[in-house]
């Protein structure tokens, strides 16, 4: 069975906290009106944080949830990638499955800002099997990774990700 989904009939969420950083501290938070979000502390770094997608989708396009306090970040960048875990292996085998997309990266005030990516060349993510031609290694984890330049005063709050695109059940 496919489900369709796209922006005008919902989608999948992947919240913030399903994912991990890299550099710089992430903390989980909880603001006065419920909403649960990543906060990423000021500091002059440049981290990564890297939401898993888990859901059998063919992704046509995705929106990252966020939002951008005190100052602007220098860059804010998405892109999907997919890594083949294989027995013997040194490393993973990565895969770009989307190349880094810029996202607008000026201060919202801690208002929410929602950045559509889509992707030109659909392809299928969640899925570990052989299904067609644009299909992932088989046994791979996929990801949407944002690549964030922080000056030292952006405060980064990331909600999570709408996945949009037809669902391979």
């Amino acid at each position: 069975m496919k489900t369709g989904y796209s922006g005008a009939s919902g989608g999948i969420f992947v919240p913030a906290n399903d994912g991990f950083g890299t550099v710089g501290t992430f903390t989980v938070s909880r603001n006065a009106a419920g909403d649960y979000y990543v906060a990423l502390t000021a500091a002059a770094n440049s981290p990564f944080y890297v939401l898993p997608i888990s859901e059998g989708l063919r992704l046509t396009s995705f929106d990252i949830v966020y939002s951008i306090g005190t100052a602007a970040l220098t860059t804010l960048t998405a892109a999907v990638y997919s890594t083949q875990y294989v027995a013997g292996n040194a490393a993973g085998t990565v895969r770009t499955l989307l190349a880094a997309a810029a996202l607008p990266v000026v201060s919202t005030t801690n208002n929410i800002a929602v950045a559509n990516v889509p992707v030109s060349s659909p392809a299928f993510v969640g899925v570990h099997e052989n299904v067609g031609a644009s299909d992932n290694f088989p046994d791979s984890l996929d990801t949407i990774e944002l690549a964030i330049v922080n000056p030292g005063t952006a405060v980064l709050r990331l909600y999570g990700a709408w996945l949009y695109g037809t669902r391979e059940i």
